[in-house]
């Protein structure tokens, strides 16, 4: 009779021959049970995360890419021994779903509103957490003008065109905390003076909020305003 272990092993290289995508599956996986919890203070906000990003992303390839990005870069943060395997899938899936993003924001509607302004958040964060090269500066790649600066002005034009259908769609919620957080912010930062949204952001606990440097918050401010 077969060991359950022989089994076992037998059964999980079937699987892959089979061309099952596990590696996908896993950044899937603890992007739902790990990275989401660290994108947002609210739990309602990062329930819809933890959901509604993967379940959009079904439909919308370059959502998903998003997802398993930032993953990724969550993987290789806390993996340093697979440091360069999780990296390396970080920026293919990054790069993949920037160019079919890219292509859509000119014709946003009410159906891909949604999709394309939770994956403008989600990259936001995989641009500023990937690795630098020799050759990058914050806001200027070796590429040209920064993947995150251009997608703070997408943001921006996605929020203008859009807002009241994203104020109704599976994200509302993230609006409405969003919205709240602002009048909260903007009152303390009257009674606390100009440096309280450098320390906001400099206190956070959130992995991927900490890399938003001062200029960053700065530059984010003016663009979506």
């Amino acid at each position: 009779m077969e060991k359950i272990s022989d089994f076992s092993e037998t059964y999980i290289v079937s699987n892959i021959a089979a061309g099952l995508p596990l590696q996908e599956l896993e950044l899937l996986h603890n992007f739902s049970t790990q990275t989401a919890s660290t994108l947002h203070g609210d739990p309602l906000v990062q329930t819809l995360f933890r959901t509604q990003a993967p379940q959009l992303g079904l439909k919308y390839d370059f959502l998903m890419r998003a997802v398993l990005a930032l993953s990724g870069l969550h993987l290789a943060h806390y993996r340093p021994d697979q440091y360069d395997y999780y990296v390396s899938q970080a920026l293919h899936h990054h790069e993949s779903g920037l160019r079919g993003a890219s292509s859509l924001i000119p014709y946003i509607t009410e159906e891909n509103c949604s999709a394309l302004y939770v994956f403008s958040v989600l990259t936001f964060y995989t641009s500023l957490a990937k690795p630098r090269t020799s050759n990058d500066f914050f806001f200027i790649s070796e590429h040209g003008t920064a993947d995150w600066l251009f997608l703070i002005r997408g943001t921006k034009h996605i929020l203008e065109a859009t807002y009241v259908s994203l104020r109704k769609g599976p994200f509302a919620p993230l609006f409405a905390s969003g919205e709240e957080r602002h009048k909260l912010r903007e009152e303390a930062a009257r009674v606390s003076g100009p440096n309280y949204h450098y320390a906001l952001c400099c206190n956070s606990t959130s992995l991927f909020h900490a890399t938003l440097t001062k200029s960053a918050y700065t530059l984010l401010a003016r663009a979506t305003h």
